[in-house]
């Protein structure tokens, strides 16, 4: 895991000019090969609504002294997932100035969201997937890495091998570095809301 350092040529073509990128609730991804080049444009809204390329400097000026969005201290964050059964999730932090704008993913190609997949496979697989999906969240927990975010959609399923995959650990709702156990079972409570979800 590395910090990419972009220019500001790149970090426009991702933002605004890519002919291959899917805006998703807080990024523009961009699929390249088998990597995804996630942009964070709710940080650079006011590039990204009047597609200006003058904005962006300054919007970038105003987020330089957040430690939130030092890329370092990204990267830093981001490493815990090393020692996960997550570890090849993020291969990178993507930086323009020294500030974190992105995150350089892995691309599941073939693979699918759980929402879809409990019309494909049976309910024998599904069951095997969830278990899977909750080994995936205690590893995450057992290195104080909190993900808040548990929805079908931020799990990701070969529908032929049955591998399984959490998304999303890039954002703003997943926690480094927390040692709380009420989040932890914040955490585990929606893995269950979740799953009698899709019982129902």
């Amino acid at each position: 895991m590395k910090i990419i350092n972009l220019d500001k040529k790149n970090l426009i073509r991702y933002l605004l000019k890519s002919n291959n990128s899917i805006k998703g609730c807080y990024g523009i991804l961009n699929i390249k090969g088998n990597h995804i080049y996630k942009l964070n444009y709710k940080d650079l809204i006011r590039t990204y609504i009047s597609r200006n390329e003058k904005c962006l400097d300054e919007e970038i000026d105003n987020l330089l002294n957040s430690n939130l969005y030092n890329s370092e201290n990204k990267l830093n964050e981001f490493k815990k997932l090393e020692n996960t059964l997550s570890k090849d999730l993020i291969e990178g932090v993507l930086s323009y100035r020294n500030v974190f704008v992105g995150t350089k993913m892995k691309y599941y190609k073939g693979y699918i969201e759980l929402d879809k997949a409990k019309n494909l496979l049976q309910k024998k697989d599904i069951i095997v997937c969830l278990e899977k999906t909750l080994l995936l969240i205690k590893d995450l927990l057992e290195n104080e890495i909190i993900p808040l975010d548990i929805k079908e959609s931020n799990i990701l399923i070969n529908p032929k091998t049955l591998d399984v995959v959490l998304i999303d650990l890039d954002g703003e709702q997943t926690i480094y570095n927390y040692k709380d156990s009420l989040l932890k079972d914040d955490a585990l409570v929606k893995y269950y809301k979740m799953c009698n979800r899709l019982n129902n």
